[in-house]
């Protein structure tokens, strides 16, 4: 290592796994360098809910969780509508945060929760950020050194080429740090669920009276029409603000439906379009996968089941918005978390957030990425204190860390002087780290990711019948009183697995 005794930690991607994994890495002793692709924090996208492990860990670090109360949208609950605007079934938020229920105690935008994480971290001595840059390139150590740190360089100069002796990749669920860790493309482990979502705001004045009127305007409200077409508006913090989300949801099949090989072809045009040399300026942003919305709104074969005065003011909002957000919801399944520096990988790299393991269409990414960088950065901790010890403490200590997997580390003394590892046992140290990482959050991410099939039939219906059929089945468990209590069970079992899987861990700073 250089003279600098503390771990040099490069985190791509700066949303919510980016500065999460800082917060807690700095506290593991690490020196962390976050870098972000986009000139500026990115505060536009979709609420997120924060559940399970996700509170856990937000209990964890002082402050947030009274920051995200604070952020919190003015919905008390979600209403499902029919084609005349008359709500006929209501679920509403438990009232205790340990036992969720659909709608959940601690739901945010994604942008603002970003922000919070990032002014949880950006006066930390130990924390840089840069925007406006990426890895251009990676270089390895010396073949007789290949444990020790790698050289990174950059794509647009505002950092220097630097040593780092971990790469944390946060940059989502098409992560080029994936790619360059496991030699593969952005979408080789993406794995589709056949849902897409798009997110935006739209004023309030352009929605029809009835729409934002009611008992409860703090009510959210869902609509639907058959072939799996899914439109919810909901109230935002500034009540001249109405927030959108458009959500399309195919069976599953063996082979990609022809919607989702649409919404790609939209999104990769509007891609090559942003990145263009020479940019068409009649051509807006996103305005390929925008024209794919309003296709899938209006689609002249498919009856209209929802009132047309939402979406005609959906539709008059759309091309102008300015924070519209879409994307496919998919799952990422790497063969593993984490590589190590070696000839047959560019660097020592994690995987963390949707990089690591996008949840889909199960809303568990948030939480999975605050627990994912906590876990991550506990076991470095937890591993590097070995680093400090005289030999004969390391091997006492691996002994004693049941489960640590250690052992092979501390047993040999090779690299050791003045009782403290060489690099090529800090190299050893921090892939026992990875592999315990691995272990404990590949467990928790099957349990979180999984989405019973049933769940987009009853969210999203395919047909008139479906559709019937499904409002029939909301009314009668909301008006029987039988949704609360099924919702309390159901929520408060699924808290209790998670919080359980999540270690203890004991912090350098």
């Amino acid at each position: 290592m250089s003279n600098d005794p503390k771990l040099r930690v490069l985190v791509v991607g700066a949303s919510i796994a980016g500065p999460a994994a800082a917060y807690w890495l700095a506290k593991a002793g690490a020196r962390v360098t976050v870098i972000e692709r986009f000139p500026q924090l990115r505060t536009n996208g979709q609420n997120v809910d924060i559940r399970g492990v996700g509170v856990t860990v937000m209990r964890k670090m002082p402050g947030m969780e009274a920051a995200v109360r604070a952020k919190r949208p003015p919905i008390h609950g979600l209403s499902f509508v029919d084609a005349r605007g008359r709500a006929f079934a209501t679920i509403k938020p438990t009232g205790n945060p340990d036992q969720q229920s659909l709608v959940s105690e601690y739901e945010i935008l994604r942008g603002d929760l970003s922000q919070i994480l990032f002014d949880l971290t950006k006066a930390n001595d130990n924390i840089t950020y840069v925007f406006g840059e990426q890895i251009a390139s990676i270089e390895q150590p010396a073949p007789d050194t290949t444990s020790g740190p790698v050289t990174v360089t950059f794509a647009n100069g505002r950092l220097p080429p630097s040593p780092f002796d971990l790469i944390v990749a946060c940059d989502g669920s098409t992560s080029r740090t994936r790619a360059l860790a496991f030699g593969c493309s952005a979408r080789e482990h993406m794995h589709p669920t056949n849902w897409w979502a798009a997110y935006f705001s739209l004023p309030t004045a352009l929605l029809p009276a009835d729409a934002v009127a009611g008992s409860d305007p703090n009510l959210a409200r869902a609509y639907n029409a058959p072939g799996g077409r899914l439109v919810c508006i909901g109230p935002d913090a500034d009540p001249r603000t109405t927030r959108a989300t458009i959500i399309g949801v195919r069976p599953r099949s063996r082979n990609l439906p022809a919607e989702i090989l649409a919404f790609r072809a939209a999104a990769a045009q509007d891609h090559s379009s942003s990145t263009s040399s020479s940019p068409d300026p009649s051509s807006p942003p996103d305005s390929a996968i925008k024209s794919f919305i309003t296709h899938h709104l209006t689609h002249p074969t498919r009856t209209p089941t929802w009132p047309r005065g939402v979406i005609t003011a959906l539709l008059a909002a759309l091309p102008a918005s300015p924070d519209f957000h879409a994307t496919e919801l998919s799952q990422v399944r790497p063969p593993r978390l984490w590589t190590s520096s070696s000839s047959h990988h560019a660097a020592r790299v994690a995987l963390v957030g949707d990089a690591g393991y996008a949840s889909g269409a199960s809303g568990a990414g948030a939480s999975l990425a605050l627990a994912g960088a906590y876990v991550l950065a506990g076991e470095i901790c937890r591993a590097l204190r070995l680093r400090r010890l005289h030999p004969r403490q390391q091997r006492r200590a691996a002994r004693d860390s049941s489960g640590l997997g250690l052992g092979k580390v501390a047993d040999g003394e090779s690299g050791v002087e003045e009782g403290v590892l060489g690099w090529d046992g800090t190299g050893a140290l921090l892939d026992a780290a990875l592999e315990r990482y691995e272990a404990v959050m590949m467990p928790l991410v099957a349990e979180m990711r999984r989405t019973p099939g049933f769940v987009g039939a009853v969210l999203a219906p395919q047909s008139a019948w479906g559709l019937w059929l499904r409002n029939w089945a909301l009314w009668a468990v909301c008006r029987t009183g039988v949704s609360e209590a099924v919702q309390r069970f159901a929520a408060g079992a699924f808290a209790k697995r998670e919080e359980a899987a999540l270690p203890e861990y004991e912090w350098v700073e």
